[in-house]
């Protein structure tokens, strides 16, 4: 059943997933910056590159999102009993939205991890091509950690989305208003 504590849950937890993602983008930079400027061999230096590249995006990514999530939950929890049509009409939509972003950044993370898969087992027997090994092994397990993430992202979302269809047309049913298809 959807109730205001679902939402409240759900915020929570999108909240706290986008506080994971920031302080990965904080540990991407600092390992990324210690790598880069503290070891000497290219391996390493290789593999800072992928490191900067996924806490900037990371950073870009989830920044907004955590800033607006407890806005949000109050908007709604409001919404809930006052003007529970907003779910359906607004929250419904940007919930599409977020998921259709997940959706674009979980797929390109596992694109991104074949082509690291395929850059480091091309590379694997040439000894001289340690930056190459290492920005491919830095960039599969990034794009690992955050495909991971963004499928249990994308996985909350769609119980939450299926709960606001349900209670949008509960409503609609006792107040005796057509549902819209």
């Amino acid at each position: 059943m959807f109730t205001k504590e679902t939402i409240e849950n759900y915020f929570l937890h999108f909240k706290h997933e986008h506080h994971f993602l920031l302080m990965l983008a904080g540990v991407f930079l600092i390992v990324g910056i210690a790598f880069y400027l503290g070891l000497k061999k290219h391996f390493f230096k290789g593999f800072s590159i992928p490191l900067f590249s996924a806490a900037l995006l990371l950073f870009t990514i989830t920044y907004t999102n955590f800033n607006n999530a407890d806005r949000l939950r109050k908007i709604l929890v409001y919404d809930y009993d006052l003007h529970p049509e907003n779910l359906e009409t607004r929250e419904l939509v940007r919930v599409d939205s977020f998921l259709q972003n997940t959706n674009i950044i979980f797929y390109t993370s596992i694109a991104l991890m074949i082509v690291a898969l395929s850059l480091f087992l091309y590379f694997h027997k040439k000894l001289n091509k340690q930056f190459i090994k290492g920005s491919a092994t830095s960039l599969f397990l990034t794009s690992l950690i955050v495909a991971i993430t963004f499928f249990i992202m994308k996985k909350e979302a769609k119980v939450y989305r299926e709960g606001i269809i349900k209670f949008t047309k509960q409503k609609n049913i006792k107040e005796g208003t057509p549902t819209l298809q």
